[in-house]
C-alpha cells in the first residue's frame, strides 16, 4: 500500500471514529468501499477512503486538499452530496458533479452504492436504493471501463428487486 492510501485511510478511520455502519464501525463500510474499487490508481484508492469524510464529518473539501492534493479532493468532491431540503434534491447536486467529473469519481460512487445495496438487500434501505437504482446508474455507469462495476451494481440491484418482491 501507497504511503498515501495509509495517511487517506488513517485520516477516515479517525475522522469517522464515532460513526457507526448500522451495527459495525465505519471502518467496516469503508473498506468494502475500498475493496470494490479494484484496481484502481493510488488517488482513486485514496479517495474512496475519504468518499464519505465530507459529507459525514467535520472534515472539509480543504482539509482533504491540503493532506491529500487537488486530484483527491476533486474526487471527493464529485461523490459528496449538495445541500439540499431533502435525499432526492442532494443526490440531484451530487449526481451533477459526478456526470460531469472524472471516470475515477464514477468508480467510487459505484463501489460505494455496491456496498450500500449488498448491505441492504433485505434491509429497510433496500426499496430506497432500488427506486433510485435507474437514475443513479445512468449517471454513475456512463464509463466502459467501469463495466465490472456496473455488472455488479445490477445485479444487486436484481437482487434486490427479488427480495422485496418475496416480502
Amino acid at each position: 500500500m501507497s504511503k498515501m492510501i495509509d495517511k487517506a485511510r488513517a485520516f477516515a478511520i479517525e475522522a469517522h471514529k464515532d460513526t457507526r455502519y448500522g451495527e459495525l464501525s465505519y471502518e467496516y463500510h469503508l473498506r468494502e468501499v475500498v475493496a470494490v474499487m479494484g484496481d484502481a490508481p493510488e488517488e482513486a484508492i485514496a479517495a474512496a477512503w475519504l468518499h464519505d469524510a465530507v459529507e459525514d464529518t467535520p472534515v472539509t473539501l480543504h482539509d482533504i486538499r491540503e493532506k491529500f492534493g487537488g486530484r483527491v479532493a476533486r474526487l471527493v468532491d464529485c461523490v459528496t452530496d449538495e445541500p439540499g431540503a431533502n435525499r432526492k434534491e442532494r443526490k440531484a447536486g451530487m449526481y451533477k458533479k459526478l456526470a460531469a467529473g472524472p471516470v475515477q469519481a464514477r468508480r467510487i460512487k459505484l463501489a460505494d452504492r455496491i456496498a450500500n445495496m449488498k448491505a441492504s438487500i433485505e434491509g429497510k434501505q433496500a426499496g430506497m436504493y432500488a427506486k433510485e437504482f435507474p437514475e443513479f446508474i445512468r449517471i454513475a455507469g456512463a464509463d466502459e471501463e467501469n463495466n465490472d462495476l456496473i455488472l455488479r451494481a445490477m445485479w444487486i440491484y436484481v437482487t434486490s428487486m427479488e427480495a422485496l418482491a418475496s416480502k
